[in-house]
């Protein structure tokens, strides 16, 4: 049998000298707590490997400690990486809710298609964002408080506004109370009101959002006949808006009347 030495090399017996190694200035240790020799290591993608690995573990259904119940889906997860991404949750699961011991919880109110691509979102950083399903992801990601998610919404909706649906566009952002893209959708409808009354979209107004449009001091009309024949238009469409006559014809009759007033 070999015999087995124990070798002491001592610490004197040989001397290494490095050089000073680089301090990366974007690691988030303040410089002048550093010695000029000490190597702050950064790997960039230790972020997206930390997401990989717990979007692993979610799929194989490891270590998950809560499961979202929503339109007949089920969904495992984790709730620290629900907390993470959703002031909605983190306010859940850390409070005397009665969710928060709950190992199943339910989730009302919006599609579970669009629950399931909000999971996905928190432990991939990604979600596909298409014309047929932005409002639905936008409700889901509004009642979840997905803010990233739900601005990325209202930019695709922005990008995507014409004169066809900017008034839908804009009642569902007031609907959602998505501030700036309810005011950038008026303002479309404001500049193309010529184009905009003509759409179907127009003509399904209520009274209240009609009035606030044509009573607007930056309504842009090349002649103010068309305020009134747009109002017409709009009265045509149902019997039961003749109620309504009084209070729009007032603003359209001072829209189209005002103008042409000459100063005494």
């Amino acid at each position: 049998m070999a015999e087995i030495i124990a070798v002491n090399i001592s610490a004197t017996s040989a001397t290494f000298f490095l050089p000073p190694s680089p301090v990366l200035e974007d690691s988030g240790f303040p410089l002048a707590s550093l010695d000029s020799e000490d190597y702050v290591f950064v790997e960039a993608r230790h972020p997206n490997k930390v997401l990989e690995g717990l979007n692993s573990l979610r799929l194989n259904n490891a270590f998950c400690d809560v499961t979202l119940c929503c339109g007949g889906q089920e969904f495992p997860c984790h709730r620290i990486v629900l907390a993470s991404f959703s002031s909605y949750f983190q306010a859940m699961f850390s409070t005397d809710l009665m969710e928060s011991r709950q190992e199943r919880v339910a989730i009302n109110g919006v599609e579970s298609q669009m629950i399931g691509m909000l999971v996905s979102y928190a432990y991939t950083a990604e979600v596909v964002i298409s014309k047929a399903n932005v409002q639905a992801l936008l409700a889901a990601a509004n009642l979840l408080d997905v803010m990233a998610v739900r601005e990325a919404c209202c930019r695709f909706m922005e990008r995507q506004m014409d004169e066809m649906n900017c008034v839908g566009i804009h009642c569902f952002a007031e609907a959602h109370s998505c501030r700036e893209l309810e005011k950038r959708s008026m303002d479309y409808i404001l500049q193309h009101f010529g184009s905009v009354c003509q759409q179907e979209e127009f003509l399904s107004l209520c009274a209240d959002k009609l009035t606030e449009i044509i009573a607007s001091d930056h309504l842009n009309v090349a002649k103010e006949e068309t305020v009134f024949e747009a109002t017409m238009l709009w009265l045509d469409k149902s019997a039961t808006r003749r109620q309504s006559f009084e209070k729009v014809s007032v603003e359209t009759t001072v829209n189209a009347v005002v103008p042409h007033l000459s100063v005494c």
